[in-house]
């Protein structure tokens, strides 16, 4: 699939970029990377795949775009899945994993398009990953406002009180729970907080938002409401000091 020129009618023999950036600049992939896949053009792709660890991302994305080769793309995703890793650890945990696979997925796509997609990956590899990586979060962040937004419009139900609190306790059951476990119980709760208490508790033990943070591009409990650190954890405070005394006085 590669361009047949050879190297002695004075062309390169690789398949050119041809994708432009939005200044409508081309692609162009970094010169040692050029002459690292005009080397390994010379030989046999198993040969590649054996000194894969050690190939620069740049080249492994020419051949298994060009080649097709599982092993390659294997590789890759397994890079990708690294440089997403090392750099998601400030959004909620709940949401990690969500976007290491949005990454995996839209990252595998692109790499076998017959468009030119991929041209970025070959050109900055471990950049294309982290833009990919910021496309996920604001996705994924995004989706977290609108079910927030939804769960602060929600009204309570008709259990009783006194039930649902005998039946919550943030403090110790919290992390055993699994999201849909937190969302119900929240759910229950809500007739007996404040808009501002459940919506705090909401934010922080359904969400996994902080409850704030020093970064002040980071989506926490606080931005979220609009509000100080010292304020929110009042509001949680309150909420699990309710839940106690009415576990306590079977009100």
């Amino acid at each position: 699939m590669h361009d047949q020129r050879t190297k002695s009618e004075g062309a390169s023999p690789l398949q050119p970029l041809t994708k432009r950036t939005k200044k409508d600049e081309a692609y162009v992939r970094p010169e040692p990377i050029e002459q690292e896949i005009i080397a390994a053009l010379d030989r046999p792709i198993a040969h590649l795949i054996r000194a894969s660890a050690t190939a620069s991302s740049g080249c492994l994305v020419y051949f298994a775009r060009h080649y097709r080769s599982s092993a390659l793309v294997d590789t890759l995703l397994d890079r990708a899945k690294r440089v997403v890793r090392q750099h998601i650890g400030h959004i909620p945990e709940h949401r990690r994993a969500d976007v290491q696979e949005w990454v995996r997925d839209e990252f595998l796509a692109r790499l076998m398009s017959d468009a030119d997609d991929a041209d970025f990956f070959e050109a900055q590899f471990d950049l294309s990953i982290l833009a990919l990586r910021t496309d996920a979060i604001r996705r994924f962040a995004k989706q977290d406002r609108v079910e927030t937004a939804e769960a602060f419009a929600s009204t309570g139900d008709d259990v009783a009180a006194t039930d649902a609190l005998d039946r919550y306790q943030f403090k110790t059951r919290t992390p055993e729970m699994n999201g849909a476990e937190v969302n119900i119980e929240l759910r229950r709760l809500r007739a007996m907080l404040t808009d501002k208490e459940f919506r705090a508790m909401h934010a922080h033990h359904m969400l996994g938002l902080d409850i704030e943070s020093i970064d002040p591009s980071k989506t926490t409990v606080a931005t979220l409401m609009g509000v100080s650190g010292r304020q929110i954890r009042t509001y949680l405070k309150s909420a699990l000091d309710k839940a106690a005394q009415a576990s306590e006085t079977g009100e």
